[in-house]
């Protein structure tokens, strides 16, 4: 019985510190500074995820790159124990966004890592929490973060408009309302794999059999899928 516990706790650390590359990779993607967090290896993953005494030893506060033009930060949570409540969520924010003022629900997002699927009603907990304060939630599941879907050979390069592009995209095509657009869930895996929030227009650069690269536009909207 103690070895199929052990054999269960050492399959989910490997998981968690596979999770916290596969974020690491990501959000260095979206231009963050994750060189504090690099050099984690399974063992100190082992060692914070022991440690009941310090529950917040597996969290990450990561700062955008100096020099990015816009100033931001994210705050990954890995909550790991009972299913993830509104309750839970709110707690976070409170503690992130209100009392601590960790995080500026202008330029900040909060990233919370879950055991379970994620599920229709986390997807409308997210949508009320933009709604009613624009505060930007995503919620992966450890299993999607066993892989980097942005390296999948068959997922074109995504990238997020400024507001420059924006604004050149609507003039160069006539755009009067960004809901002409096709569009992309917030949930989609590759629109938050990219932190996309509502109101962004990411470009699809797609390649074609004749080597030339295709541009392809969506809105993001908070469609649940």
């Amino acid at each position: 019985m103690a070895s199929q516990q052990q054999k269960s706790s050492s399959g989910i650390i490997t998981m968690i510190h596979k999770s916290r590359e596969t974020l690491l990779k990501l959000l260095s993607k979206q231009k963050y500074d994750t060189s504090e967090y690099e050099d984690f290896g399974v063992n100190e993953v082992h060692a914070m995820y022991t440690n009941k005494d310090a529950p917040k030893q597996m969290d990450m506060l990561i700062s955008a790159n100096k020099g990015t033009a816009l100033e931001k930060k994210v705050y990954v949570k890995y909550h790991l124990g009972k299913t993830l409540r509104v309750e839970n969520i709110q707690d976070y924010v409170d503690d992130l966004f209100t009392f601590e003022s960790v995080l500026n629900k202008k330029t900040d997002s909060l990233v919370i890592v879950i055991k379970q699927e994620m599920n229709q009603t986390l997807m409308n907990i997210l949508n009320e929490f933009w709604d009613r304060n624009r505060i930007f939630i995503v919620i992966f599941s450890l299993e999607r973060l066993q892989f980097n879907i942005l390296e999948h050979q068959y997922v074109p390069n995504h990238v997020i408009l400024t507001e420059e592009e924006k604004d050149a995209l609507f003039k160069k095509y006539n755009i009067v309302n960004i809901k002409k657009l096709p569009d992309i869930s917030r949930f989609d895996p590759v629109a938050q794999a990219i932190g996309m929030r509502p109101g962004d227009i990411c470009r699809i650069e797609r390649p074609s059999k004749t080597a030339i690269i295709s541009n392809y536009y969506r809105h993001c909207t908070q469609v649940i899928l």
